[in-house]
């Protein structure tokens, strides 16, 4: 069982956190995806207080709650954010390494909430963008999914795995497209001729 974070003081938080990372990275090279990612979760819990404000909702003042981001969009407010770079690392280390357990899982929705997290702490980091990529297309959320993985190649515009999940996420979206157009075409009659309306043209071309 964890032990509660409000017990510990910050080097001890931060140390426990290491403890379970590294057991977490054990478990994955292992396979064992669903340890590691318990392990990774458990390690994140034990640093990620002060940065979401879901977290900090129960134990802020009163008066300060006003301030707190109840829409999690970003990091809260700086005057809670009391970690230090190095902690920030590691939280977003274990997010990253929980979300790829859980892609190994077919988890899409718990892989994409943990690379939001990331997102809201380093919102140019490759990994979260191509992660989440990853998860909304098998969700078929292609028009985000593609805008993260054009935001990546981006960043890193010699990547030929975020090309890849691109193109195949492109590929994805237009077998869809087809199977809907036929489905409405050979039912037309019952849906009183309704056609799938095809999808909006990208604002832009992938950068290679």
């Amino acid at each position: 069982p964890r032990v509660p974070r409000k017990d510990m003081a910050e080097d001890e938080r931060l140390a426990k956190a290491a403890d379970f990372k590294v057991r977490g990275t054990e478990s994955f090279k292992k396979s064992s995806w669903d340890e590691a990612k318990r392990l990774y979760d458990d390690a994140a819990y034990y640093v990620s207080d002060g940065y979401f404000a879901s977290e900090m909702l129960a134990t802020a003042p009163p008066d300060l709650t006003a301030v707190v981001d109840t829409n999690n969009l970003g990091p809260p407010p700086q005057m809670f954010n009391t970690c230090r770079d190095e902690t920030q690392a590691l939280l977003v280390s274990c997010l990253l390494n929980a979300a790829q357990c859980c892609l190994k899982l077919e988890e899409w929705r718990d892989a994409e909430a943990r690379c939001s997290k990331a997102l809201q702490l380093e919102p140019k980091n490759i990994k979260a963008l191509f992660r989440r990529g990853l998860s909304r297309c098998k969700m078929g959320d292609y028009g985000d999914a593609k805008r993260d993985l054009r935001r990546a190649n981006e960043l890193d515009p010699k990547s030929r795995e975020i090309r890849a999940a691109f193109d195949e996420c492109n590929a994805a979206e237009a077998e869809e497209r087809a199977a809907n157009k036929a489905f409405y075409s050979s039912t037309g009659a019952a849906t009183g001729g309704y056609v799938a309306p095809e999808p909006e043209p990208e604002p832009k071309p992938f950068i290679c």
